[in-house]
Parts: C-alpha cells; sequence; structure tokens
C-alpha cells in the first residue's frame, strides 16, 4: 500500500502543487526532499524549475531501480531507458509515481484522500506537515534556496526534522 501525499511549492504568490503517490510519510518525503534539494542546488531559486526537477528526479530514480530490478530478475520488464519509451506500459515507473494538481483550494486539499501533506515554503525556508487536515508541526530549514555565487557550496541543507516529527507523529 502507497502512502498519498501532496506537495505544494510555494514561492512570492507563485504555487505548484503536486501529487506522489508512494513515499508520502514523514521519514520517506524528508528524506528525499533533502536529497533532492542537495542535488537541484541554486537552481531552487525559481519554483517552476524546482518543481519539474523534482518530479523528474524521482522518476528517473525510480525507473532506474525498475531496470536494476528487471535486469537481475527473469521478468520480461524493460531493460533499458529506451525499453520503456518505446513501449507502451502504464505501470512502467515512467508512466505512474507524480502527477499536478490544479486549481485545488487549501480547504480541498486539507480534505482530500492524501494521508500527508506538506507545504513547503520557499520564502521563509520551512515545510509545514499536515495529516488528515491537521497541522502536525512547521519546520525551519537551514536554507533551502542558494544564490548563484554560493552554488559550489555542498553544505548549504540541512532539514532537521527526523527526532521531531517523529515525536509530534507519535503524540498525533
Amino acid at each position: 500500500m502507497s502512502t498519498r501525499s501532496i506537495i505544494k511549492f510555494v514561492q512570492g504568490k507563485n504555487s505548484v502543487t503536486i501529487y506522489r503517490h508512494s513515499d508520502g510519510y514523514p521519514s520517506g518525503f524528508f528524506g528525499d526532499f533533502e536529497k533532492f534539494i542537495k542535488w537541484n542546488g541554486w537552481r531552487s531559486a525559481d519554483i517552476s524549475y524546482t518543481v519539474v526537477n523534482f518530479v523528474t528526479y524521482f522518476k528517473v530514480e525510480h525507473a532506474l531501480s525498475t531496470l536494476k530490478y528487471n535486469a537481475e530478475s527473469s521478468n520480461d520488464g524493460a531493460k533499458t531507458i529506451q525499453e520503456m519509451l518505446e513501449k507502451p506500459n502504464f505501470n512502467s515507473a515512467l508512466h505512474l509515481g507524480y502527477g499536478i494538481l490544479s486549481n485545488m483550494t487549501e480547504k480541498d486539499i486539507l480534505e482530500s484522500w492524501a494521508e500527508f501533506y506538506y507545504e513547503v515554503n520557499f520564502d521563509t525556508n520551512t515545510i509545514t506537515t499536515f495529516s488528515n487536515g491537521k497541522k502536525l508541526v512547521k519546520l525551519g530549514t537551514s536554507k533551502m534556496i542558494v544564490n548563484e555565487k554560493d552554488k559550489h557550496d555542498k553544505s548549504y541543507t540541512s532539514i532537521k526534522h527526523s527526532k521531531k516529527i517523529e515525536k509530534e507523529i507519535e503524540n498525533y
């Protein structure tokens, strides 16, 4: 069973909301998000690139994992990215996992089918976590957006989440 989540990226007056089908529980999301932000680096200064890169990063990661599994097993699944692109397969790693959610209000999101909702605010460097329509915790990060001049600095982001979120969820 997948843990579905909704992630709303906010920057200034702009926001983009996506659906994530799997690994939406806090330890899955925060671990993945921290890994992504480190990889995305200074490109996180533009929300449109950030959201596209977020989806692409995890689709590619899942596709590579699927290819590795297919290569190690005796199934007849795709063995290359090219095969994945050429063979219609609506259960492949490239077809599933993420979606763009348009025209959803905050109320719609909080009352949705997703087990978790994350609001990632690049202006305040915070991530607010909700579950079942209730706010669980709002966390600050050290720095999600890196200036162009800092793009080679690999130590810029760190999300202090694990213990605090686990404690909040235990108390939930």
